[in-house]
């Protein structure tokens, strides 16, 4: 029985950490300035990828962090993967769930890691588009601004 209720509040615990509700930042991350972007990957449609990492290099400067073009000069490196996403044209809605992650470039020791889920309705005129912004500001809302701690 006791074996049982372990396997339980592990379950618990997996699921929570699996929504994405809070991130695991590290210490390390407060010294990150300079950041390289991989391409986002995950998904076969290449307008949601590029907007993800599109809107994710505009967070990153929002927050006082350089986004570099060159992956041998940064600090770390950020990586988008899409887990699912899709558009429905009966229900009039959106979704993606994507995970983002940064590695140091010094040791390869992940320091952010977090994933979100966003969800938009839309009305029947309008073209469906994935939240990208959204999606990118749930994944960072605990990304530290430069030099804070």
């Amino acid at each position: 029985m006791r074996r049982l209720l372990y396997v339980a509040i592990l379950m618990l615990f997996m699921g929570a950490c699996a929504h994405g509700e809070k991130a695991i930042v590290l210490p390390g991350l407060s010294g990150i300035k300079t950041v390289y972007m991989w391409d986002a990957d995950g998904h076969i449609d290449l307008s949601l990828l590029r907007g993800l990492k599109a809107a994710a290099s505009k967070e990153f400067r929002a927050k006082g962090i350089l986004v570099s073009d060159n992956p041998s000069a940064t600090e770390a490196y950020v990586k988008i993967t899409v887990v699912d996403a899709n558009r429905d044209d009966t229900t009039g809605t959106t979704f993606v769930k994507a995970h983002l992650y940064v590695i140091s470039a010094a040791d390869n020791q992940t320091l952010y890691d977090k994933t979100a889920e966003t969800h938009i309705k839309w009305g029947r005129d309008e073209a469906p588009a994935y939240p990208v912004e959204e999606e990118v500001r749930k994944l960072l809302s605990d990304y530290p601004a430069a030099g804070v701690k």
